[in-house]
């Protein structure tokens, strides 16, 4: 297993519905083509509430973008994968109530509550969080369906 640290940053701002600017970019060593999970923040340095004690952190993930276009301070990435497909990501976003690509930006925050702000993280490609990008609670759903 490879323990060097994660590439990190944040969401810097939103551009459309589907696109996003991070806080990193070449001279971080981003490139297009890589993947960055964005996190829940919520579960970052949980706390334990009659100690005080820092409980550690869950990595929940909101959505997946990659990266299309990198500067030297900041990449733009896109939703990945990309809303609105035919396929089983297009299914998924229908039944969670998720919308379509729009190219334009309709919200502050995006329907699975991304924002500027929120953590992101490098990961090694599609298929590392495939699964786990789905929404929170489809998998109960899915059980109750």
């Amino acid at each position: 297993m490879n323990d060097s640290p994660r590439l990190r940053g944040l969401v810097a701002r939103l551009v459309t519905d589907d696109e996003l600017v991070i806080n990193r970019g070449s001279r971080d060593g981003v490139k297009e083509g890589m993947y960055f999970n964005v996190l829940d923040e919520t579960t970052d340095n949980i706390r334990d509430p009659q100690t005080g004690e820092d409980l550690g952190s869950i990595e929940r993930i909101k959505v997946q973008v990659r990266v299309t276009s990198v500067s030297e301070r900041i990449s733009l990435a896109e939703v990945y994968p990309p809303r609105g497909r035919i396929g089983l990501p297009s299914s998924i976003d229908v039944l969670m109530g998720s919308r379509p690509r729009s190219g334009r930006l309709t919200d502050e925050v995006w329907p699975d509550g991304t924002r500027v702000g929120d953590p992101i993280v490098y990961v090694t490609g599609p298929l590392a969080c495939y699964l786990s990008c789905l929404p929170a609670g489809f998998w109960s759903w899915a059980r109750s369906a």
